[in-house]
């Protein structure tokens, strides 16, 4: 069924109010089995800042509604990943790959002539960046290890490099500000995090550097009908290995290092010499 506006205006301002119950009690007066149902318990589990348990009937939501039902649902699929995005406290891990068929789905769903590809993960950016001065600041940690992971799992979703190291670049933007406008433990502890950012670009721009735009654009195709799992597995694992470094003891620590740079080149070489992935 088509979604009516008063359920829209509804679970708005749920989500502005922060009230669960509210669209809990809207799931009862629709049918399981409709799209719109699948949309409320996103809504629901997204006010709880429960951000894993939103994405499943968000993309159920999702591949129910029409192209046409788009412009007035992601707004509020938005707003409602926003708040948990913001508010929800979680561990810095890459539990964020569940959200690889929400981006996915929302991006087929999006007209193809739309000039903007990556809409949903820049638009989670954008809001950072517009609430960073109003953020508490355990949120501002927060947000920067999720926008880590966002650019992390991006490799998952995107076979353009441009696009994925451009959100790495955004990370870094996002490291800059919290320097400008965190207290020292915070800034402290994005610090932490950071050294991931540059090991990424580096690695990948060292390698890309001498291809030219049409080997790039050869290489984008090749992962387009590819399992891209191949080489996003290797980013995967060294970003694990990362955080293992952050917490491990110092020999432990050692190991994880020389891991993570070994998976990290291995991403890059596998991605740009299009190894697998049939």
């Amino acid at each position: 069924m088509a979604i009516s506006n008063e359920i829209l205006e509804k679970a708005s301002a749920a989500i502005d109010n922060k009230d669960a119950g509210a669209v809990y009690s809207m799931i009862e007066t629709v049918p399981e089995s409709d799209w719109v149902s699948g949309f409320l318990k996103g809504c629901a589990y997204s006010i709880e800042n429960n951000i894993v348990d939103s994405i499943a009937p968000f993309v159920e939501a999702c591949n129910g509604m029409e192209p046409g039902d788009l412009p007035a649902v992601y707004p509020i699929i938005l707003k409602a990943f926003e708040g948990a995005f913001l508010d929800g406290i979680g561990k810095c891990n890459v539990d964020f790959t569940v959200i690889t068929p929400l981006v996915l789905k929302l991006n087929d769903l999006f007209p193809e002539d739309d000039e903007v590809e990556e809409h949903f993960i820049t638009d989670v950016f954008d809001f950072t960046f517009k609430n960073l001065n109003s953020m508490t600041e355990e949120q501002k940690l927060g947000v920067f290890k999720r926008c880590l992971v966002l650019a992390v799992v991006a490799f998952k979703i995107y076979v353009e490099t441009s696009i994925v190291l451009g959100f790495f670049d955004r990370v870094k933007k996002l490291a800059d500000e919290i320097k400008m406008v965190g207290e020292p433990g915070t800034i402290a502890n994005v610090e932490k995090f950071y050294p991931f950012v540059p090991l990424v670009t580096t690695t990948f721009d060292n390698l890309l550097a001498s291809k030219s735009e049409e080997e790039l654009d050869d290489i984008e195709n090749y992962w387009v009908e590819r399992n891209v799992d191949i080489y996003a597995g290797h980013v995967i694992n060294s970003f694990n290995m990362f955080l293992n470094t952050l917490t491990a003891g110092k020999i432990t620590a050692a190991v994880s290092r020389k891991v993570m740079n070994t998976e990290i080149e291995l991403a890059a070489k596998v991605y740009i010499m299009k190894k697998g992935g049939r």
